[in-house]
């Protein structure tokens, strides 16, 4: 089951679609919405702290704004592509773009930075390659704080579970939901 709410909050802000200026693919297609709502629910009225890797034209920042209001957000892009029609509904005073690849010790930095009490909810949509994922678990976990979710879309092969399995830390929960189907 997709969540309603944020499907709505994405046809409100006319942004539900990849191919509409300024629009993300995260409510159809994948199905992303009916996990993200499973995950943060709980944590829609909480000052989290939220990173997305990958955010292309800014849909998805637009809509994070709004579903979930208190949070503060750093968000990766190699470029600056956000559109007019999403960055309008951006926040910016709760959000920062940082423009850089996400996987370098820099940009962890920034992350370390702007959030120097850990990191909350972490959804990594970038270059979608293995090696992509298992930095962003090398890199970033050691950021979570407990209870946090870090999420990877858009796993290519079900082989690479086992390979994101055996760097997830030790005391994490490791969760594979498999959305090809939905």
């Amino acid at each position: 089951m997709k969540d309603e709410e944020l499907i709505a909050i994405l046809d409100e802000l006319d942004l539900n679609g990849a191919d509409w200026d300024g629009g993300t693919d995260k409510a159809y297609g994948h199905n992303y919405t009916s996990t993200y709502a499973k995950y943060l629910a709980e944590m829609r009225a909480d000052p989290i702290n939220f990173v997305e890797i990958g955010v292309w034209h800014g849909g998805s920042m637009a809509m994070w704004c709004k579903y979930l209001p208190k949070a503060k957000f750093l968000f990766y892009d190699i470029a600056n592509q956000v559109k007019p029609k999403a960055d309008k509904h951006i926040d910016w005073t709760r959000s920062r773009l940082h423009i850089a690849s996400a996987y370098t010790p820099e940009s962890v930095q920034v992350a370390r930075d702007y959030f120097k009490n850990g990191i909350d909810f972490l959804l990594d949509d970038g270059p979608h390659t293995l090696d992509s994922m298992l930095q962003v678990v090398n890199l970033y976990a050691p950021l979570m704080n407990q209870g946090g979710v870090l999420m990877i879309e858009d796993v290519q092969s079900k082989d690479w579970f086992v390979n994101l399995s055996a760097v997830a830390p030790s005391n994490s929960i490791f969760e594979a939901i498999d959305l090809t189907e939905s």
